[in-house]
Parts: structure tokens; sequence; C-alpha cells
């Protein structure tokens, strides 16, 4: 989840931690409608037997990975920010030293 997120965060375009709480909340949903669409149309579980797979009590898992999907641009984006400042610093580092080095050689 979270590399599909990182792979297209980017791709996205959004600017607001909002907007990418929305898309993670539009992917939410559009699983939860393939999960109970497939569950219940195709291999013809019962609702009961479906959101046991989101009740924490009876070991479903479901819930916290869909909270976790919901938030996973938002997560996506804070790597990004992250890699874009290190490298950014980076640059900024280089940039110093080579200034530091241009005036040791003119003195």
């Amino acid at each position: 989840m979270l590399t599909v997120a990182y792979l297209f965060v980017t791709w996205i375009g959004s600017k607001t931690s909002g907007t990418l709480i929305s898309v993670g909340v539009i992917w939410l949903g559009l699983t939860v409608l393939f999960e109970l669409g497939l569950g219940r149309l195709v291999l013809g579980y019962s609702r009961e037997r479906l959101f046991e797979e989101y009740d924490l009590s009876k070991g479903g898992l479901l819930l916290p990975a869909l909270a976790f999907l919901a938030l996973s641009p938002v997560i996506a984006m804070k790597f990004h920010s992250r890699k874009k400042r290190r490298n950014e610093d980076a640059a900024t580092g280089r940039r110093a030293a080579a200034t530091c080095r241009l005036h040791s050689r003119q003195q």
C-alpha cells in the first residue's frame, strides 16, 4: 500500500494534506466496495462472514489496514518531503564547500 502511494503521490500533484487524505478516503471506499462486492457477489459469503474481517475481537485486521490505506498518501508525501529536504541540504552543503574552496584558492 505504502509503496504504491510513494510511487504515485507526486503524480497526484497535491500540495495539501487535506487533498491527500481525500485521495486516501477514496482508495478506502473503493477497496471496501471491492472487498464486499467480491465476497458477497462472487464468493457468496454472508454479511456476518464479511464483517468478521473488520472485527478486531475476532482477529480481523482489515479495519487497521484500511485506516493505514487511507493515511498512506499523507505518509508517502512525508517521505518525499524528507527526501527532497535531504537532497536540498546536500546540495547546499556542496555549494558551501565549493565556495569555501574557491575562497581559499583566491587567498
